[in-house]
């Protein structure tokens, strides 16, 4: 009866140790499917990756360099061997930097130029078609590090395409900017402009990046100038402001000698239109030496019309005015009278 009693408890021990283990297994194949993959560092560089500003100029022969997962150093290091030595990148706080010391890098070469913007596309081409495959709750510790990897050498070429211009810009500021101005001010702006456009410039189009660069960081530093001399001056204000207000216009940053030689072509052409017109534009924008511009009201009540009709002939002159400054090489003109 004894040895019965022993019997029958082993047996029932033995029946309760495999659902006991079949239990745990069960908790534990549950946690480990409710439990992302990834690390808590993982998930957090993959949530930034999100955020990454990966847009990057299209071109047909990027599917030729094979899948992204698949690249080696080769696909976009080589790059750096065309290198004749120094620095591979400029800090994006440029404004703390020495800007001397930033025009130590070379010039590229037309070759280095299109192998840079070719290359810095490519890999964000990759970079953005593998973050398309990135689970953010189970991210790939391999494709996170290949997506950073291909950012962070995108923005090395970046870096090294922005400090190897820096001298257009210099150039640039210097000879349109009057000595009055803060110099150190309009090569910041001109600086940010010129990072903006590393970004849009299509390297296969046949021009070379300075050509296309250049009439940004004019359009930049121009409308800087304009912005200065509307607070430093009251007198000329209301013709910087017809200026602006031609559509379309081929848009050139001033310098000092250039401006009042502007307005007499301005001035030239206010001449051109009908009494009426010439009146109104010269009233709106108090270009007699006025303190303050005319109201539409005010102009209606002279003219005995309504105020949309001088609405009309403002926009009607200002037709008028951007048809003559087509006819007008305004490159041309502002690079003789800065010659």
């Amino acid at each position: 009866m004894g040895i019965g009693t022993r019997t029958g408890g082993s047996a029932a021990g033995t029946r309760k140790a495999p659902r006991a283990a079949a239990r745990k297994v069960k908790r534990a194949a549950e946690s480990t499917s409710a439990r992302p993959s990834g690390t808590k560092e993982l998930r957090e560089r993959a949530a930034k990756l999100a955020e990454l500003n990966l847009d990057f100029v299209r071109n047909r022969k990027f599917s030729r360099a094979g899948a992204p997962e698949t690249w080696g150093p080769e696909v976009f290091r080589g790059w750096r061997t065309q290198l004749d030595g120094g620095s591979t990148g400029v800090s994006a706080d440029f404004e703390e930097t020495d800007i001397s010391r930033l025009c130590d890098t070379g010039l590229l070469t037309p070759a280095l130029e299109a192998e840079l913007f070719r290359t810095m596309n490519l890999l964000k081409y990759g970079a953005a078609i593998l973050r398309g495959r990135l689970d953010a709750n189970r991210p790939s510790r391999v494709l996170v590090e290949r997506i950073e990897a291909y950012s962070a050498e995108a923005e090395g070429i970046r870096n090294h395409i922005v400090q190897a211009n820096v001298r257009l810009v210099i150039a640039i500021v210097k000879r349109l900017v009057g000595p009055q101005h803060h110099f150190d001010e309009f090569v910041s702006d001109g600086m940010l402009s010129l990072m903006q456009v590393v970004e849009k410039f299509d390297f296969d189009r046949g021009f070379r990046f300075s050509t296309y660069a250049y009439r940004a960081i004019t359009r930049t530093v121009y409308r800087k100038m304009v912005q200065v001399h509307k607070l430093e001056s009251r007198h000329g204000t209301g013709m910087d402001e017809v200026l602006m207000e031609i559509p379309n216009r081929n848009e050139r940053s001033l310098s000092e000698r250039t401006w009042s030689n502007l307005r007499e072509l301005l001035g030239e052409f206010l001449q051109q239109l009908d009494p009426r017109e010439r009146r109104i534009i010269r009233a709106r924008y108090a270009l007699d030496d006025e303190s303050k511009g005319a109201t539409f009201q005010s102009l209606a009540d002279d003219l005995g019309v309504s105020k949309e009709r001088v609405r009309q002939l403002e926009r009607r002159a200002f037709e008028k005015l951007q048809a003559l400054a087509s006819q007008v090489d305004l490159d041309r003109f502002v690079e003789a009278s800065c010659a």
